[in-house]
């Protein structure tokens, strides 16, 4: 399913592109390597889909199982409203179930619908089944590519404003990453400002196989699963495409009532998507179910911000967080979930397990969670801005002069970084930094995103 009012991925986490950016492998590109020729085609971008749509009249309604019946009285004020959602998606026909496809239909005949959390928790990290606790995701090879897999000018970019973070941090300030991936964005950050690799580095990864390619490339560095579990001390964080793999919940309004959006069992068996009954509680929060209105709330997702905000206020220091994601300028018009398989999209629901899934955060929203969990400020800037402003077009110049054969595949990834119709707009960029504190570099509140022209003497 593509999610309503676009603005996702059009089949791979690094955005639409004229090629696909080539699986950078385990070499760093030491000694100022450029980024390696583009080898696949990227597919087309998908229609603009329609809105999300409210339940449609005379929808058969399906009560839940008796244990469902008690956990919906939880949620909802008719236990035994959930109905098959109108223009839902259920998965691709004849599709043979996967064992945790089969183990979720159990569960949910068992104890009624689910919500989407709990299906994003169980298909992205079931220790068994789970999709990234199965395998290495990235590049060509696998379903998705992201901007440091793309080119290593991303890394040292974000690598010199974490070390002028730190410095003005004090000595004592440790290096945190969240979902590292392979290790290539610290790696470049590090050969970029070697001064990085003298401070204490947190990896915050659940994946055991992304756990051992990071240990090959960034020895001496230590693990954990959360990042509440970091000592306590000032620290610069960067999290690139890490919050929108957090599991989140999903909302409807119907002019009536709030509903939640669950996953339940539909025609023919399969996993399918519908509408618990009425949530007369979210109006205090989401306001008043106006057609049309949606929302999506990680529960997650606040609590690492508030944390990483808390830190920053309690000890120093400064965070900086990459993802696609909108603001209320770019708002979509509906809910934002979306699978990609082998660079392409797919049904979320067609296959559990077997493809990445993710949601476009709401970087407004997240930042004022921030402000009002701690005394610091938040600064907001699109990805082609921030890179720009700190120098990639020069970085892009010094790089293609160095080697002339490379020059295009330098091009392509500074364009693929920065335009706005690639990465440079739908990318969001934001910085956590102390109240009061100097605003950082790459924030400048003007900054525009870059125009093509910009790479045109890089080639």
């Amino acid at each position: 399913m593509t999610a309503p009012g676009g603005g996702g991925r059009s089949g791979q986490r690094g955005g639409p592109a004229a090629n696909d950016g080539a699986d950078r492998g385990a070499d760093p590109h030491e000694h100022g390597g450029t980024v390696a020729p583009r080898t696949a085609a990227d597919p087309p971008a998908p229609a603009p889909p329609a809105p999300a749509p409210a339940p449609a009249p005379g929808l058969a309604r399906q009560p839940a199982p008796a244990r469902g019946r008690a956990r919906a009285r939880a949620l909802g004020d008719d236990p035994t409203a959930w109905t098959t959602r109108a223009g839902n998606d259920p998965g691709a026909p004849g599709l043979p179930d996967g064992a945790l496809a089969r183990r979720l239909k159990a569960r949910i005949a068992a104890r009624g619908p689910i919500s989407v959390a709990e299906y994003m928790t169980e298909a992205l990290g079931d220790p068994v089944y789970g999709y990234y606790t199965t395998r290495d995701p990235l590049g060509v090879a696998g379903d998705f590519t992201t901007a440091p897999e793309i080119s290593q000018m991303f890394g040292e970019i974000v690598g010199l404003w974490l070390a002028d973070r730190a410095e003005a941090a004090g000595p004592t300030t440790q290096v945190v990453e969240l979902g590292p991936g392979r290790g290539t964005l610290m790696v470049d950050a590090r050969r970029a400002a070697p001064s990085l690799a003298d401070r204490t580095l947190w990896l915050i990864e659940t994946s055991t196989t992304l756990r051992v390619a990071q240990d090959r490339r960034l020895p001496g560095a230590r693990w954990l699963d959360r990042l509440h579990a970091v000592p306590e001390a000032p620290m610069v964080l960067v999290g690139n495409e890490y919050l929108d793999v957090l599991p989140v919940r999903q909302y409807l309004a119907d002019g009536q009532a709030w509903r939640e959006v669950q996953i339940g069992i539909g025609a023919g068996g399969r996993l399918t998507f519908g509408l618990s009954g009425p949530l007369a509680v979210l109006a205090q929060r989401l306001g008043p179910p106006v057609p049309g209105a949606w929302a999506e709330i990680s529960a997650v997702a606040e609590a690492d911000i508030a944390e990483i905000a808390r830190r920053i206020a309690a000890f120093g220091g400064a965070a900086i967080l990459f993802d696609y994601g909108f603001v209320a300028a770019d708002r979509p018009s509906g809910p934002t979930l979306q699978a990609v398989q082998n660079h392409r999209p797919v049904a979320p629901l067609s296959c559990p397990g077997e493809a990445d899934l993710t949601w476009l955060p709401d970087f407004d929203l997240l930042g004022a969670h921030a402000r009002a969990s701690a005394a610091v400020d938040v600064h907001i800037t699109r990805q082609g801005a921030f890179l720009a402003e700190l120098g990639i077009g020069e970085r892009a110049a010094a790089l293609a002069a160095a080697r002339p054969d490379e020059a295009t595949a330098v091009a392509d990834a500074l364009e693929r970084l920065t335009l706005a119709e690639e990465m440079g707009a739908l990318f969001k960029v934001m910085a956590i930094v102390p109240s009061g504190a100097a605003r950082p570099p790459g924030f400048h509140p003007l900054s525009p995103v870059p125009a093509r022209a910009a790479a045109q003497g890089v080639r």
